[in-house]
């Protein structure tokens, strides 16, 4: 969606991972993945960062301070070597609770605590200001706040009304 979005002046390359997380030491790092190196040897011009939802699963936190740390640094992966991307960071989309859950809980879908998507969202928002890096934010937390249609079933997943959202806003902030 996002590459008809943005017309044949673009070329977009999908480097998302189900399941991966930012943390080098949870159940799925994003590090450990095959498609982890094929991102870094794309060498892009623009790099829409968006990962932390799975990282919300207890197995996984361990606070936010070091969330931030590791965050960072696999950031920091992407802007080695003299590249110098245009960088827009992609806040976590809400999580929500569906029938199966028991809110009382703290625990969504995938072991997903929506209570740390959100800590972790409200950080990111806040992270370019206190970063050496140029950022731009895409809060897709806050577009997606709203909306629980745009969700599978699961509360976790965007439907295809959801991806077109977020599409749409990922290509406005790079086209705007």
């Amino acid at each position: 969606q996002l590459q008809e979005l943005l017309g044949e002046d673009y070329h977009v390359a999908n480097f998302g991972s189900s399941g991966a997380c930012v943390n080098p030491g949870g159940d799925q790092p994003y590090t450990s993945r095959e498609i982890y190196q094929a991102s870094l040897d794309y060498d892009a011009d623009i790099i829409v960062f968006m990962l932390g939802t799975n990282d919300s699963k207890p197995e996984n936190w361990n606070d936010l301070d070091a969330f931030m740390k590791d965050y960072m640094a696999l950031l920091g992966s992407y802007l080695e070597n003299g590249k110098n991307p245009k960088v827009y960071i992609g806040v976590c989309a809400e999580v929500y609770y569906t029938e199966e859950n028991d809110p009382s809980t703290g625990i969504a879908g995938y072991d997903i605590q929506p209570a740390i998507v959100d800590e972790i969202a409200e950080q990111l928002v806040l992270m370019p200001a206190s970063n050496v890096y140029p950022f731009s934010v895409i809060d897709i937390h806050e577009l997606t706040e709203a909306h629980p249609e745009w969700f599978e079933a699961d509360g976790v997943h965007p439907n295809a009304d959801g991806a077109k959202a977020i599409a749409e806003a990922v290509a406005d902030a790079i086209q705007n």
